[in-house]
């Protein structure tokens, strides 16, 4: 399993979701509705939780948010202070590292993701 998590948010589009869906002028539970119209399964709480930053979102839901906002993946994952996703990402790996390294499980591979076993024991 690959976690992207800088251990301060379990998102990095929370603030983004809520900008767009305020300049939409919808509500958390019309936006869930509309997408939801889109096929994927969202209610007003999990438009709530994805931007308080408390849950992650999956690439499918993902996409199916820069979808409905007629805005690429990329944009969606691009905070509003102008940081890259590179570097959102660099700042993630190093939680990251810093988290497995305190448990004692973690590697790097070649595209410096980091793979933690989520189900491996500590020896």
């Amino acid at each position: 399993m690959k976690i992207y998590w800088s251990g301060e948010s379990k998102n990095i589009i929370g603030n983004k979701l809520k900008e767009l869906r305020k300049k939409a002028k919808l509500t958390q539970k019309a936006l869930a509705e509309k997408l939801q119209l889109e096929g994927v399964e969202f209610s007003s709480l999990t438009i709530l939780r994805i931007e308080q930053g408390t849950r992650f979102v999956p690439d499918y839901e993902l996409l199916a948010i820069a979808n409905f906002f007629k805005i690429t993946a990329d944009e969606l994952l691009t905070s509003n202070n102008n940081e890259s996703s590179e570097h959102i990402i660099s700042k993630t790996q190093e939680a990251n590292k810093r988290v497995a390294e305190q448990m004692g499980i973690y590697k790097e591979d070649d595209a410096q993701t980091l793979d933690v076993d989520v189900h491996s024991e500590k020896s």
